[in-house]
């Protein structure tokens, strides 16, 4: 049984320097500003490291193993997979980053 590749693409446009906004999202080991993370920890003692993993803890309980891929912080962004999750996805694979708007 094949599966269908899904892409998604999401963006959204602030008014906040996009120095500061890579400052408060763009550590792995740190995601204090998402509203559905209530814990976070890390597996392994390697923060922006290839293969660093954070076990991610929602506010309703359910758990997500991630693992970081790539970092850059010259240019804003991670990759990270999602190992292990309650969610209905399998090989989910994310980028998160920062551009600015000229």
């Amino acid at each position: 049984m094949s599966r269908a590749l899904l892409s998604v693409t999401e963006s959204v446009e602030l008014a906040d320097a996009p120095a500061d906004v890579w400052q408060r999202i763009g550590r792995f080991e740190d995601m204090r500003w998402h509203p559905a993370v209530a814990r976070l920890e890390m597996v392994d003692d390697l923060p922006a490291k290839a293969g660093s993993r954070r076990l991610l803890t929602t506010v309703d309980g359910a758990q997500l193993l991630e693992v970081l891929i790539s970092h850059s912080d010259a240019q804003r962004a991670y990759r990270y997979q999602i190992r292990i999750s309650p969610l209905p996805v399998a090989d989910y694979d994310s980028t998160i980053g920062i551009e600015a708007i000229a």
